[in-house]
């Protein structure tokens, strides 16, 4: 018996971008002039039929499935919306051309391909590779443990959240608590590029208070606990991880990215759950995260007006634009063409310098002599003329085009193609939440690479990483393991059955 969802996730797949082209241009509206739309639909349609490891499958919320679905904004939506109703500006200077526009959608659909050779080609099988280290065991596999052992896990919790409630302590010693999350344009010092000891140290410490209630909660769930005791400590993690990445600058990717891993750890033999979530949640969170995007930029808003107030949320709704949000953070071809525009399409190539730079930009002290010389300054002084202001992402797929050309693109995503199927099986193969909880938070990080930056990534590394890292430390190296006959014959087809 099949698994369910696989096949109707890729007939899906498959036939909606083309159906959705079709529609756009027998409507006979004067759409803006983007031929390499049909490439890039017609790219992510085939692929969902001829490369079965590099397409949708269950369960929904997984590894593939989130960097197929980024891929799919960038390709199918975000083209879609072009055609429509133009390309959005964002702060870009001006407006490349529409022959640029093209060759940049060219550039995201070449990339998407190779990243699904990579992983039709390397993608295991037969074997996944997480198995007897601690972080890829349920709690029932772990019934028979030492006690002694299990409270030492538990004390590790605690001692993680004495860290993140240290770290949280510190980021509020000289700002308000309350108006912080109350008004907009009360910051703190700023938390990317932390400049005192305290400042550093809250920094790092404050991830360590979700990671710790999510193992907590994720150490009760596995052990077979789902009464109300368990609801509860799922509410609190999910309220605290929001708050707490909140004081990240109101980053909006920063706060959903640990709420979208607790939902794919907690439904993954739950795919109808996953999937009924998915419609009605994201549609609902675009709007909700729309609106919140135009509230913190506005100086000195208040929540408790926003809240009481009819005639302040309509004003926000009108102001909200949701193409240009789509455009801008699906990393719209715009501003590949743009970036390439203005360095020559590859004509004088940095071979990596940039790229370095990048990775080292947002490590406190030994990545400040690189800055000026990354990618992300780049873009951001093409983009304002000044260095004074660096708020953009230079986007990835631009920044590795103009270091290596069009071969070093086709590779890195091949690349990341084979990486994502490894991180993939890892998801499949883990029994505990927590298990998968990491390779999806992993999967998410570098998403970036799609729509974002490769400093981006590297900042999520940096920054919110270390509790993941002091885990593995503690509790071991994971080893391989051979999966049972039976699921092999489904790893090969690219899905393993749900138990």
């Amino acid at each position: 018996m099949r698994p369910p969802l696989t096949v109707d996730i890729s007939v899906i797949a498959l036939l909606a971008p083309m159906l959705a082209l079709g529609f756009v241009f027998a409507i006979g509206l004067d759409t803006y002039a983007l031929p390499a739309a049909a490439a890039s639909v017609g790219a992510f349609s085939l692929s969902q039929a001829f490369l079965p490891r590099a397409r949708l499958r269950s369960p929904v919320l997984s590894p593939m499935n989130w960097i197929i679905g980024v891929f799919s904004l960038q390709l199918v939506v975000t083209p879609l919306t072009i055609l429509l109703w133009g390309p959005a500006n964002g702060v870009l200077r001006s407006m490349p051309s529409q022959s640029s526009i093209s060759l940049g959608l060219l550039i995201s659909s070449a990339a998407y391909l190779a990243f699904c050779l990579g992983a039709q080609a390397f993608s295991p099988r037969g074997t996944h590779e997480p198995g007897c280290h601690a972080l890829f065991r349920s709690g029932t596999e772990d019934s028979q443990e030492q006690p002694a052992w299990r409270a030492f896990r538990v004390s590790f919790y605690i001692f993680y959240i004495g860290l993140g409630v240290l770290g949280y302590a510190l980021a509020f010693s000289d700002a308000d608590l309350v108006a912080y999350y109350t008004r907009t344009y009360v910051r703190l010092a700023n938390p990317s590029l932390p400049a005192t000891i305290a400042g550093a140290a809250s920094t790092f410490l404050r991830p360590f208070l979700p990671f710790a209630l999510v193992a907590l909660w994720f150490e009760e769930r596995d052990h077979g606990f789902r009464g109300l005791k368990s609801r509860a400590l799922g509410g609190i993690t999910v309220a605290v991880s929001t708050l707490v990445f909140l004081s990240y600058g109101y980053n909006r990717s920063v706060v959903v990215a640990p709420l979208v891993c607790m939902a794919a750890a907690s439904l993954r033999h739950a795919s109808k759950k996953a999937a009924v979530l998915l419609a009605v949640g994201v549609p609902l969170a675009f709007y909700i995260l729309l609106l919140f995007g135009e509230y913190r930029g506005q100086p000195g808003a208040s929540l408790g007006e926003l809240l009481q107030s009819p005639s302040a949320r309509a004003r926000l709704a009108e102001r909200a634009d949701s193409v240009a949000t789509i455009q801008v953070y699906s990393g719209g071809p715009q501003f590949v063409a743009f970036l390439l525009d203005a360095t020559g399409w590859g004509k004088d190539l940095y071979w990596g310098s940039t790229l370095v730079s990048s990775v080292l930009y947002p490590v406190p002290v030994l990545g400040k002599p690189f800055r000026p010389d990354s990618g992300v300054s780049i873009y951001n002084r093409l983009v304002y003329g000044n260095s004074s202001v660096i708020d953009q992402m230079v986007p990835a797929e631009g920044e590795i085009y103009m270091n290596f050309g069009m071969v070093g693109v086709l590779l890195f995503y091949c690349a990341f193609g084979a990486l994502i199927a490894r991180v993939h099986a890892r998801f499949l193969a883990a029994s505990g939440s927590l298990g998968r909880y990491v390779p999806m938070y992993f999967t998410i990080s570098l998403g970036y690479l799609i729509h974002g930056s490769v400093a981006v990534v590297s900042q999520s590394f940096v920054y919110f990483y270390l509790p993941i890292l002091g885990y593995l430390l503690a509790f071991g190296a994971p080893r391989r393991v051979q999966l049972p006959v039976k699921a092999m014959g489904y790893a090969r087809r690219g899905v393993v059955r749900s138990a």
